[in-house]
């Protein structure tokens, strides 16, 4: 299957399928174009024969930004951050604020 068409397919049945909001459709639509014209560039033009390093390189993009779409702005600190040696079901409290928080307090995390 090309690219255009398991793009095409998939917004079909997110509209079509999933009652997905218009907004959320382009912005799907939006993001899946430029993913497709990373693969066109790389000579990839089938999902059949996307690799590993395809998608790495194409996150590689994101995270650096190109002239017409400048990589995002860093996140904001918050009162709750993932580590990776966090295991996914349970937080780790980053603020002082939060160190008074009973549920953190009850989680074991501070």
């Amino acid at each position: 299957m090309t690219v255009t068409d398991a793009i095409t397919s998939y917004l079909d049945h997110l509209a079509v399928e999933r009652g997905t909001a218009r907004n959320t459709l382009d912005g799907y639509a939006r993001d899946l174009r430029r993913y497709e014209q990373h693969l066109a560039v790389l000579g990839v033009p089938t999902l059949e024969t996307v690799r590993e390093a395809h998608v790495s390189a194409f996150l590689a993009v994101l995270r650096s930004g190109t002239d017409e779409h400048p990589a995002p702005a860093s996140p904001k600190p918050s009162a709750w951050t993932w580590t990776t040696s966090t295991p996914p079901n349970e937080l780790c409290c980053s603020t002082e604020r939060a160190a008074n928080n009973a549920w953190c307090q009850s989680a074991g995390q501070h």
